[in-house]
């Protein structure tokens, strides 16, 4: 698990991984594409990127942060 924080416009270019993915937003507003799929979350809110699916992430606010859970897999887990 980590935190992650975004200033707006950042976020994570389209991307997948082996492992499946989830994220919950604790503040702001976290713009989420998954498989071509566009999401807006808010505080609360979470969603889940299964594995091998295409998806990115973008902050629409000042401070967005969200807490990020994914399993290590061949010693490959977040780059925090």
């Amino acid at each position: 698990m980590g935190v992650l924080r975004y200033g707006p416009g950042e976020g994570a270019v389209e991307h997948s991984h082996p492992q499946e993915q989830m994220m919950y937003v604790l503040q702001g507003r976290l713009l989420v594409q998954i498989e071509g799929t566009t999401h807006e979350l808010l505080p609360g809110d979470l969603c889940h990127m299964p594995p091998g699916v295409p998806h990115r992430v973008t902050a629409l606010d000042e401070e967005v942060i969200v807490l990020s859970c994914k399993n290590v897999i061949g010693g490959q887990g977040h780059r925090i």
